[in-house]
């Protein structure tokens, strides 16, 4: 239940072990990220992370792997928040409910790992369990996903999206939202509203408020108990009618990344920044 302020800080709290969006996700918010960097922004980020094509995709489940080392188990609880609401009647995030400030116990944190980390988590702080209290955020609540047991966190943050791509790998993915948001389909330009590095919170709890509206509207939107029952397999409509969000999601997470990339580098009155 902390919220921990690290450079963009974007989120954070307890829950057990899970990927957020699994690897396929981070992969394409990052791809996403890297197509609306500004050239200087790339050069910076570039002259940290390596000049690779997948310069941010390649490092953007790092976290994951991170939190399971001795020297990296501090840094589990930044990968959550802990909305105590009352999904599917309510969702929202609250600062002073939800997050609790936490005393830091890591040393400034390095260039490499803050942007390995915020790529990271600008993709955790758009799965709308990351940002769910409720039986730790899905983990807790037992499912059918294609005849097979699974809990409800782990298929929104793997099997979900992975059907929802339809083979596509994450930079083939990533090509279809970009073309989805440069064509009107999605409507980026109020994805940026409550961005600002001047109101780093405000804006971490904006994007966490957004996924969270999700639990209610597509994560659990008739309760659990709908999802729970008996010979329920949310491979089926569960998945026809809910699993396309995961997409755009993940494509307003990239899309958000890379801005907050060139607002840290260029400054709110150049890039792309200046067109939303």
């Amino acid at each position: 239940m902390h919220c921990h302020h690290m450079i963009p800080a974007l989120l954070l709290s307890t829950a057990p072990a899970a990927h957020a969006w699994g690897v396929l996700g981070h992969s394409t918010v990052a791809y996403v990220a890297q197509h609306y960097v500004t050239p200087s922004t790339a050069n910076f980020v570039q002259a940290i992370l390596g000049t690779a094509p997948d310069y941010m995709a390649n490092v953007s489940s790092w976290p994951d792997t991170y939190r399971r080392t001795p020297e990296g188990e501090w840094s589990t609880q930044l990968h959550w928040i802990d909305a105590n609401d009352a999904p599917p009647e309510s969702c929202e995030v609250e600062y002073t409910r939800d997050c609790r400030p936490r005393a830091a116990k890591s040393t400034e944190a390095q260039l490499l790992d803050a942007i390995r980390f915020l790529i990271h988590f600008a993709g955790d702080i758009h799965q709308p369990l990351h940002t769910e209290a409720l039986e730790e955020g899905g983990n807790g609540i037992n499912i059918t996903w294609d005849g097979k047991t699974a809990n409800l966190h782990a298929i929104w943050d793997t099997q979900i999206p992975v059907k929802a791509a339809a083979g596509k790998n994450a930079s083939e993915w990533a090509e279809e939202m970009v073309g989805l948001i440069e064509n009107g389909k999605y409507n980026a330009s109020g994805w940026l509203d409550a961005t600002s590095l001047d109101d780093i919170k405000g804006t971490a709890m904006s994007w966490a408020n957004d996924a969270n509206d999700y639990v209610c509207t597509d994560v659990l939107p008739d309760g659990r108990e709908a999802i729970e029952a008996e010979g329920v397999d949310l491979a089926g409509a569960y998945f026809e009618k809910h699993g396309e969000v995961t997409k755009e999601l993940i494509a307003r997470a990239g899309y958000r990344l890379g801005s907050f990339l060139n607002l840290i580098v260029d400054g709110p009155a150049n890039g792309h920044w200046s067109d939303n």
